[in-house]
């Protein structure tokens, strides 16, 4: 039977869905999904997940989890490393989030984010790595 990809295309609006409300609260403004900013030299449109209304706020979402038996997943974190590149060149004056669901890890007692930001902290430079937990609706920087 094929892997029908549509499911974690839902899985990901969703996530993405309830991060922006999330956002919005925690921040006051609201924020615009699938928004197109001018990024790098020469300026190229690039669309955003989320980006606030006054442009101060943009950020990328990755409802992405630990492996079946608890592994790294590489393809999701080499991802996760073109999402900052992207963050990279978005506008100086932007504060920058890359949004990611909150997985915890049972063998390490670590989650996804935590995990991501250590051993890719020589890539993230100004971005700002959140945990977003769907279940509680509660985000935490990393």
């Amino acid at each position: 039977m094929p892997y029908d990809n549509s499911v974690n295309t839902a899985k990901g609006r969703l996530f993405q869905e309830q991060a922006c409300r999330a956002l919005t609260k925690r921040y006051g403004i609201e924020f615009l999904q699938d928004y197109p900013v001018q990024i790098g030299n020469p300026p190229n449109e690039h669309k955003f997940d989320l980006v606030s209304k006054d442009g101060k706020y943009i950020a990328e979402c990755k409802c992405y989890t630990w492996t079946e038996t608890g592994n790294i997943p590489d393809a999701k974190m080499a991802k996760c490393d073109q999402t900052i590149l992207y963050l990279t060149h978005a506008p100086a004056k932007s504060r920058k989030l890359l949004v990611m669901k909150k997985d915890l890890r049972p063998s390490k007692e670590e989650t996804l984010a935590k995990y991501y930001k250590r051993t890719h902290h020589h890539l993230i430079e100004d971005i700002t790595i959140v945990e977003f937990d769907p279940k509680t609706q509660f985000l935490t920087e990393v």
